[in-house]
């Protein structure tokens, strides 16, 4: 007799143990879901509110602990690990469960194995089929593009480095401490079946993408309480007029009389500029002009910011009290006048520093102008800006950061379509860029087909395990790239709907797909076998 367990090697031990174990599942909350696996159990909750899941999840855990008590088993902790998934894009906490004194670590499921991670791969592909309509046979890289949906692999290296990127911008995030401890890359290296903790991944993507020195801004969302909010208003003398319609010399003249009006505020002109290799600003008031490149991964609306931030600075150790900036960007005085939960933590600097120049005495206005109509100092910030100047050492925030990391992982993502040249898709689609879809499912489903080259007709033999179909007349195996461009039966009816007989897939069924092509299949008999 055994007081517990099941004989070893026994032919019913395993059901024994399965029926014994299936009763665990009726202790879980209504709210909770759970599956078994001989012992391996996994329960999940989801929902907007994460203290909610967490109460959920901790008493789900509790009741699963005292069932194991009364039951004569053990749930080890160490064994145990937390997966969060989420969509929502602001940062919040981690689910905070435990078994008794010890917490459950929570994982990201990129730190499995490259084996077990290939497992989804499968699901994915299967997924993007479905969705768009592809045959069966059709390649993998060629869905990945045709859906515009990167590589599993590709996205993980993303959204690691984005969530890497957002924790490192906020203060005392707990994720900085592991991000700063030292290296262990000869360890990895000496030990290649190790895998790499988070940080080190995510590091690595971002040393791929030549921003792993790059200065993370930290955004203060507690600088300003709710009851504390800071106001920002800005003036507007060209509202009501259309630039594409306006003359320069009407807008010269509003702002002739907007400086009359203003005439003790001394001008302040800001500008930013972004172009292929070079991210700038420049200032220009009291006959001086400030120039000075910031780093290439700065969006436009960055540098926009950061100048009038270098401007306020400036205004700062003056010696006159009544300011007026002009900047020619309108989305960056709108951002330091409507209040968001998500701003950009320049603006929360440049709102910081208003409310220190006002305590002092200063009396600034802000105001835009169009951009390029012959204002002077406008136009001497734009060339400060464009010019090779002496590097700003600034940190750069969140967002620009995240798309610097996007577009790596597009370019490298591009880089692997270009290899693939004998690819069907890839003649028509050398880019992978997003195409628009047709209103009409079914053709959309045929025209993803008829892209691919992969239908019915040509590759059905692959899956039945028969011959490829043959032209007769050509003698050749058919092909969508024989049927409506090589195959010579087809040229009168290629003059009726396409108006010749000289063609390219591209004309035919590229970004913009002729609009009798589907008559000309219905007209030969193919549009059913596709």
């Amino acid at each position: 007799m055994q007081d517990q367990g099941v004989p070893q090697s026994s032919v019913l031990s395993v059901t024994l143990f399965n029926i014994h174990m299936s009763s665990i599942l009726h202790h879980l909350p209504p709210s909770v879901r759970g599956m078994l696996y001989v012992d391996d159990l996994q329960v999940s909750c989801q929902g907007s509110d994460m203290r909610l899941i967490e109460r959920q999840l901790q008493t789900t855990v509790n009741r699963l602990v005292k069932w194991c008590d009364q039951n004569g088993h053990t749930i080890s902790p160490s064994k145990s690990s937390c997966v969060h998934f989420c969509r929502k894009r602001n940062l919040h906490p981690d689910p905070f469960i435990h078994i008794g004194n010890i917490q459950i670590p929570v994982v990201m499921y990129g730190s499995a194995r490259a084996s077990v991670l290939k497992r989804l791969d499968t699901i994915h592909y299967s997924a993007l089929r479905i969705c768009s309509g592809a045959f069966r046979t059709s390649p993998v890289t060629s869905l990945y593009v045709v859906c515009h949906k990167p590589p599993l692999e590709l996205r993980r290296r993303q959204l690691s480095a984005n969530y890497f990127i957002r924790a490192m911008s906020v203060p005392s995030h707990p994720l900085k401490s592991f991000s700063l401890a030292i290296g262990l890359n000869r360890l990895y290296e000496a030990r290649s079946f190790n895998i790499k903790r988070f940080s080190e991944r995510a590091k690595a993507v971002l040393n791929d993408a030549h921003l792993n020195n790059i200065n993370n801004q930290e955004n203060n969302i507690l600088a300003f309480p709710p009851w504390d909010i800071q106001i920002f208003n800005y003036s507007n003398p060209f509202s009501g007029y259309d630039k594409a319609g306006t003359a320069d010399v009407i807008y010269q003249q509003l702002f002739s009389f907007h400086r009359s009006k203003y005439s003790k505020y001394i001008p302040v002109y800001t500008d930013g500029s972004k172009t292929a290799g070079h991210v700038g600003c420049g200032v220009a008031f009291n006959n001086t002009i400030l120039s000075f490149t910031l780093h290439n991964s700065m969006s436009v609306f960055s540098a926009e910011l950061t100048v009038i931030l270098v401007a306020l600075q400036h205004i700062l150790i003056s010696n006159h009290c009544h300011f007026c900036v002009y900047t020619d960007s309108k989305s960056a005085l709108e951002s330091l006048h409507f209040l968001t939960e998500h701003r950009h933590p320049t603006v929360i600097e440049i709102l910081i520093l208003l409310r220190k120049l006002e305590r002092k005495g200063f009396d600034i206005i802000f105001s835009w102008v169009p951009g390029h109509v012959g204002i002077l100092g406008n136009e001497q910030a734009d060339t400060a800006a464009r010019s090779m100047s002496d590097p700003m050492q600034r940190p750069v925030c969140y967002r620009d950061l995240k798309t610097s990391t996007q577009n790596y992982i597009h370019r490298v993502w591009q880089e692997t379509w270009d290899q693939q040249i004998l690819n069907k898709l890839h003649n028509i689609h050398p880019s992978i860029s997003h195409w628009a879809a047709l209103r009409v499912q079914r053709h959309d489903v045929r025209l993803t087909r008829l892209r691919i080259g992969h239908t019915r007709f040509t590759h059905r033999h692959l899956l039945l395990g028969e011959n490829a179909p043959e032209c007769p007349s050509c003698k050749v195996p058919y092909s969508v790239y024989h049927i409506l461009i090589d195959c010579p039966v087809f040229n009168h009816h290629r003059i009726t709907f396409f108006h010749t007989s000289v063609l390219t897939l591209s004309d035919l069924v590229g970004e913009s797909p002729h609009q009798n092509l589907f008559a000309f299949f219905l007209k030969i008999g193919f549009l059913h076998l596709i």
